[in-house]
Parts: structure tokens; sequence; C-alpha cells
């Protein structure tokens, strides 16, 4: 996936630098926003070194393949006081890096160019490739309160410097001499490290060769060995420099020095018999340019520095970067995919409510003997299709100007049936029943997020409760007006209900005939108009006195099966349009309302992102080797 110099394809390297850059986001903010113990500090910390890592390494990959003659880089490393300045001095044969007593004096990445730069170099574009949004300033003029600048300097220095001390690695390498670039980087555990570790970082990534530079004091801290562990799948080559020993315990802190890396640090390309270990006296008066490590050890640093950047292999760097993102990928996801995992409970509850809401639907409302009342509206179209005596003038009349169920002439229903209606004029016992069902789902979906608001995820719960509450209003709302369409679609079926009992009856022409010979007072005619109108609730239309004679006789025999039946079918059909309403409209809205959640705590990530990031993964560079002229090759030249 990693999109290596040597292979991998540009879309999937495109997907990992995309992840890992919204990981280090979303990992930053939580750092900085978020109420974490210290040890969720701690973890969250060591979680962004390795993943800022990992995207100036996949940047480094990526300059490789454009650039390829770039020049050689050797990164210095190393905790506070350490002695990085001065080896850098050391190696460059003159006091061009700034030297101070004072912990943390170096907070830029200083880069000091050895060797005659060639247009085919483009280390112009290098640099500004690994170190974006930086500025590259003068190194006279760095301001030590802004952490975003790095420097590039010639170095000036005479025949002692690093190009002419090393002729071996040319040598060895059988290329002509090549420019480099040293860098002297910022200390990476004193107090204020944490405003410019990503330059450290990246001066790791960039690095071709490391130096990692320790002193008798710091060589067995946590930090350093952090710091080693987190290099360690790179399998870069490393020269460890162990500064300001005794000279009586120079053998005993490199033999101690080798146990613990055979016991910390796990790396298949260095062991402990082969470890590159340089050991430098304390020497008082030291003075910038370090002209007095000359005779205590210099050679033997500079004979292992030439034997390190012999072998380098560039071709290395995907399958390095594949290591380096494998050992981490897990622990990076940890808290993704708890989140995953708290919306997938998140979906499963909703399903499981609105699962629970449609079975209240039909308990409280199809299979409510005095609630459901939308065959009574079938049985107030079926009269008016039979056309009785006394009642077929008065809908005639009102025909082309009402079609139930509307409520806005509900006024005119009062009027005709004398006030005798027990209900409420505009009743709608279905609509109640679905405004009920949906207010118990939100609640018990508000009641999820609370309870959850204490556990692993509490940021995203919380988020989600917010987002809950602040969107009620809409969805409810939205809800409201969907109940409308389905009622006002369902429409037709009901008509459809009604013709269908006519057709039935006009099989049996003596009880047709019955019906229409049925003497229906005014009253009966005003109770139909007044449901129709919505002036009377529908579910009082079997039970209104003026109605009883022709519902007993619709009810009676073969006549009234058929009318069980259609019942039965209308119920269904009203069943399948609600179930629809929850599932197609509903549901969608309360399954993605997390994905509106912004908080500081939440890394906001869907399935599918993770999905295609771990795909990604799998496609790192293979073995493959690229060769010919132009290509990485090993011995990247001195």
């Amino acid at each position: 996936m990693l999109l290596p110099c040597v292979s991998g394809t540009l879309e999937n390297k495109g997907v990992m630098k995309s992840f890992i850059a919204t990981l280090i986001e979303r990992y930053q903010s939580i750092l900085e926003h978020a109420a974490l113990s210290t040890e969720e500090q701690q973890e969250t910390r060591s979680r962004l070194n390795s993943l800022r890592l990992a995207q100036g390494v996949l940047e480094k990959i990526e300059l490789l393949s454009s650039y390829p003659q770039q020049p050689l880089q050797i990164g210095v490393l190393g905790p506070t006081q350490a002695g990085k300045s001065t080896l850098n001095n050391l190696l460059l044969g003159s006091p061009t890096a700034g030297v101070s007593a004072l912990a943390g004096y170096t907070v830029h990445a200083q880069g000091f160019l050895v060797g005659d730069l060639r247009p085919e170099h483009h280390l112009d574009n290098v640099l500004s490739g690994m170190f974006p949004g930086y500025q590259q300033t003068p190194v006279t003029e760095l301001d030590a309160q802004n952490y975003r600048q790095y420097s590039l300097t010639a170095n000036q220095g005479g025949e002692s410097g690093l190009q002419t001390m090393m002729p071996a690695a040319a040598q060895k390498s059988s290329r002509q001499q090549q420019p480099l670039v040293l860098w002297d980087s910022p200390d990476f555990d004193s107090i204020e490290s944490g405003g410019y570790r990503t330059a450290v970082l990246r001066v790791a990534a960039l690095s071709d060769v490391i130096i990692l530079m320790l002193s008798k004091d710091k060589y067995a801290d946590r930090s350093v060995w952090d710091m080693m562990k987190l290099l360690a799948p790179l399998n870069k080559p490393t020269v460890y420099v162990i500064n300001k020993l005794n000279p009586e315990d120079l053998q005993t802190v490199s033999d101690s020095f080798r146990k613990r890396y055979a016991e910390n640090i796990s790396n298949s390309a260095t062991t402990e018999n082969n470890l590159s270990i340089v050991t430098l006296p304390y020497i008082r008066g030291l003075t910038d340019n370090a002209a007095e490590l000359h005779d205590s050890g210099a050679q033997t640093l500079f004979e292992n520095l030439s034997n390190a950047i012999t072998s380098c292999d560039r071709a290395n760097a995907a399958e390095a970067a594949s290591q380096l993102i494998d050992q981490h990928w897990q622990n990076w996801l940890e808290p993704v995919k708890r989140e995953l995992s708290a919306q997938q409970e998140w979906q499963t509850r909703v399903d499981l409510e609105l699962e629970r809401a449609l079975q209240s639907y039909r308990t409280s409302y199809l299979d409510h003997p005095q609630k459901y009342d939308t065959f009574n509206r079938a049985i107030a179209e079926l009269l008016t299709l039979l056309e009785i005596p006394g009642l077929a003038g008065t809908l005639s009349a009102t025909r082309n100007v009402v079609t139930w169920p509307v409520r806005k002439l509900f006024g005119l229903g009062q009027t005709l049936i004398n006030n005798d209606s027990s209900q409420a004029a505009d009743q709608d016992n279905e609509k109640e029943t679905l405004i009920r069902i949906q207010q118990k789902v939100i609640s018990e979906l508000q009641n999820l997020t609370m309870d959850n608001g204490g556990g692993d995820n509490t940021a995203w719960w919380l988020e989600l409760n917010r987002e809950l509450r602040s969107n009620g209003q809409h969805l409810q709302d939205s809800y409201y007006n969907e109940i409308d369409a389905y009622q006002k679609n369902f429409e037709p079926e009901i008509e459809l209900a009604a013709q269908s009992l006519y057709k039935s009856l006009e099989k049996q022409p003596a009880v047709l005939n019955g019906l229409r010979a049925a003497r229906v007072t005014t009253d009966a005619a005003a109770v139909v108009l007044a449901v129709k109108s919505g002036g009377l609730a529908a579910s009082d239309l079997l039970i209104a006195p003026a109605m009883l004679s022709v519902t007993s006789m619709l009810t009676e025999g073969a006549v009234g099966k058929y009318m069980e039946t259609v019942k039965q079918r209308l119920k269904e059909k009203q069943y399948e349009r609600v179930e629809n309403l929850l599932q197609e409209k509903l549901a969608p809205t309360l399954k993605q309302l997390y994905s509106q959640i912004e908080g500081d705590g939440v890394f906001g990530f869907e399935a599918t992102q993770l999905a295609d990031a771990n795909e990604a993964k799998e496609k790192i560079a293979g073995p493959h080797r690229p060769s010919g002229p132009n290509g990485p090759q090993r011995g990247a030249m001195l």
C-alpha cells in the first residue's frame, strides 16, 4: 500500500498517507483538548511519534522515487547534553554547529552541506518535501520561538572535514564522491521537545544513516530506548556514540549497552554482536570544533560511519516502511476500532428499537379493537359507492370538494352530527401511535448514549448524545412530514379496499339491494360526511347509532367473511408501508447521526475507511529491487 519508490501504486500510497495524516490530526486534537490521564497522555504521544515517523518515511520513499540521485543524508539524534552539536563539528571539521551548555539549545533541524551540489541532486525539492509547512531559514536568523523552521548551511571545513576524512566510503561503493548533508537535530527528551519533536522525527525519516549520540548519563534512559525501539523497524545503518565516559568505563559501558540492546530491541538486521558502538572519553575544556577528540576515538568513529554509509541500501526503504507500519498498526487503530465498535453497537440498537417500534405499531394500532380505524374509512368509501338513498345527494354535493382524510373541514362535520361525537374531531389514532413510537425510540437511544458515556469511548458517546439532542426538532419535523406523506400515499389502498368490497357485493345482488333499500336517515349521511371531512373520528363510524343497521348487514354471512379478509389485507399493506417508513426514512437518519460528530476526542472514521487502509497496507512494496543507472543502489555514495 505504501507507495514506495520501488513498487506499489500511487492510489495505495495516497490512501495510506491520507489515513495516517488524519490519524495524526485526530491524536493531536485529543492530546490538546481531551481530558486525559497521565498514562493516556503518554500513550497518545507515543502513537503520535510513531505516526509522524511513518508519515516522514512515506515522504522519503516518494522522494527517492522522484529524485534518486539526492545527496546522502546523515542524521545525528540524541537526548539533551549528549554532545550532538560537538559531534557535528568534529565531523565537519569546523565549529559550524552551535554548542551550548543549556539543555534544548538546538530547537531546529540544521543541515550542513558537504561537497559540491549539482542540479540532478534536487536538494531543495527533497527538503521542501520532507519538511512540509516549514520555512528554510538562514541559521543566523532561526527563531527559537518558531519551531516550523530549518536551516541548510554549506560547510566551510578544511582538510579535517567529513568529506576529506572518509575517502574509504567512496572507494567501497565504487562510486564517485557525492555531496552529503549532515543534520544536527533537536533533543528528543527535553521538557520542550513536544514542540519540536516532529523535526526530530523528520530528520530520522530523511536520514539514510543515523548517528545516535548518547552520554554516560543518558545511555540508559527510557527516552533513549523508546527512540531506539521506534527506529528499529527501519533497519537504517546506525552508529551508536556514547560520549563523556571515564577511560576506565569505556568497555564496561559498551558491554552493558550491547546486553541491553539484545534484551530490548528486535531488529533482524542488527544483533548484539554487530552493533556499531563508538565510545568517547570525557574531555574537560573541549573546544567547539572538538579537535581534542582526534586522538581519542575519532578515527574509530569515522571508520564505523564509513562502514554504515557503505551498507546503506535505499532499495530497502519500502520494506522498512512496511515493517514500521506493521509494528504499530494495531496500536494506532486500537481506539479507532473501539469507536467503530461503538458505531456498530449504535446501529444495532437503532435496528432493535425500530423493530420494537414496529411491533408496538401492530399491537397498539393495527390489532387494537378500539383504535384501528383505517378500515372504517374504507366502509365510508363503500357507502359512497353504494349511493344509498338519502346519502347520495349529500355526498354528491360535496364529493368534488371533500376528499378524506381532509382535516380542514371538520367544523362542517361537527355541525352535521349535532355534537354527538365522543372523541375529538381531529383525532388520528394511527398518527398518534406513530408519533408515540418515534418518541419512544429517541428516548431509548438517548438513554443508550448516556449509559455508555462513562466507558472507553466516553467522548464519542457524549458527542453522539449532543448530536441526538441538537437534531431532535429536525428529526421530529422530518418524521412528521414522512407520516403525512405515507398516509396520503396510502389513501388509494383504502379506496381499493372499498372497491373490492363493492365488487364482492355486486356478486350478491340480494345483499346489495338490501343495503340500498335499507332505510338510512339523513343522520347517517351526516355521519359519513363528518368522517370524510374530518369532523368525526373514523373509529366512531361503526358505533354511531345511525350506522348500526348498515354495518350489521355488512358483517353478516359470506360478505362479513370477505370483509374480514379485506380488512386483514389492508392491515398487512399498512404494516409494510410503516415498516418502510421506519426502515427507509427514520433508520438511515438515526444510524448515520454519528457521522456528523466533530468533537475533539472523536476520530470519526467509517468502517469503509479502515477497510481501505487495511487493503492498502497489505499492498505494501514487496521484494522487487530496482536496478539501472538511475535507481537507488547499495552504497549510497560518499
